[in-house]
């Protein structure tokens, strides 16, 4: 098969390449004052209808969880993981297709199994 070229239009999947440069930005914000690391992720993201996030205990998902990867996300949405190529299991999302699937029971639920901040789990 003959190799597609790459241009200005191709895409890469970035990864976890993106992990620093949001940490550092988060780092900045923190220190600015815009932002803190217990900060409640539904105050940030209210505008785009994401519903507070809790957890069994009724802690808020805050903004140092996402952080410190302590979130306890499963590495795939179930949406993503069961209606994806699982070779690129992000091809094709979109951002209202993110948030429809935060927004989903099924990613909720799968929320459930563990407290906010008491398991680390790596998810891009």
């Amino acid at each position: 098969a003959e190799a597609a070229l790459v241009d200005e239009h191709t895409s890469f999947q970035l990864g976890a390449s993106t992990h620093v440069l949001g940490a550092v930005l988060l780092a900045d914000s923190v220190r600015r004052g815009e932002l803190a690391y217990d900060r409640p992720v539904s105050d940030v993201l209210s505008r785009h209808c994401i519903p507070p996030l809790v957890d069994r205990s009724k802690q808020p998902l805050t903004i140092g969880h996402l952080a410190t990867n302590t979130a306890a996300f499963p590495r795939l949405a179930p949406d993503i993981a069961t209606n994806s190529d699982l070779a690129d299991p992000f091809r094709g999302i979109t951002r209202d297709g993110v948030l429809k699937c935060i927004a989903d029971g099924n990613f909720l639920a799968s929320l459930a199994q563990h407290s906010f901040g008491s398991v680390f789990s790596l998810s891009n």
